[in-house]
C-alpha cells in the first residue's frame, strides 16, 4: 500500500472515532435531559395534588 493511502485510511478512522464520541455524548446528553423534564414534572404533579389537600385545611 501507498504511504499516502495509509494516511488517508488513518485520518478516516480518527474522523470516525471522533463522529462516535460526538453521538454517544449527544445521547447521553439528551437522556439527561429527559430525566429533568421527567423530574420537574413529578415535582410539579407532587404540587398538584397538594393544592387540593391543603385547600380542605
Amino acid at each position: 500500500m501507498e504511504y499516502n493511502k495509509l494516511r488517508r485510511l488513518a485520518e478516516n478512522i480518527k474522523k470516525n472515532q471522533s463522529n462516535i464520541y460526538a453521538t454517544v455524548k449527544k445521547g447521553h446528553d439528551i437522556a439527561r435531559r429527559i430525566s429533568d423534564i421527567a423530574s420537574s414534572y413529578g415535582d410539579h404533579e407532587k404540587l398538584t395534588h397538594l393544592k387540593p389537600m391543603m385547600e380542605k385545611f
